[in-house]
């Protein structure tokens, strides 16, 4: 959100792709430069002038640590991020027995 402009659109949406659970994560900004899109995820590189650089490592931590790969794909009209995790967790800890 940081790094778009008041005007643009963000879209969040979640999908099945074969088997994987996708987030993905699109914005009608500027685009990244190829320059930056080289070294995102390194920690310290940022384009904004209070930003410390620490956003997306933590995201690419993450998502490593959850068996995640993130896709970016970026045009000068938009930037498109989607994580498609390897592994679908499984949903048996978040069931509740009913009481008899």
């Amino acid at each position: 959100m940081e790094a778009t402009n008041f005007s643009d659109t963000i879209i969040i949406r979640t999908s099945l792709v074969n088997g994987q659970v996708v987030l993905s994560v699109y914005d009608t900004g500027h685009g990244i430069s190829k320059d930056i899109l080289d070294d995102l995820g390194t920690p310290f590189v940022t384009t904004k002038d209070t930003g410390i650089g620490l956003g997306l490592p933590i995201c690419y931590n993450i998502a490593e640590r959850n068996k995640a790969i993130i896709h970016v794909k970026t045009s000068k009209t938009c930037t498109n991020f989607d994580i498609f995790f390897l592994e679908v967790p499984s949903t048996e800890c978040c069931s509740v027995a009913a009481e008899a």
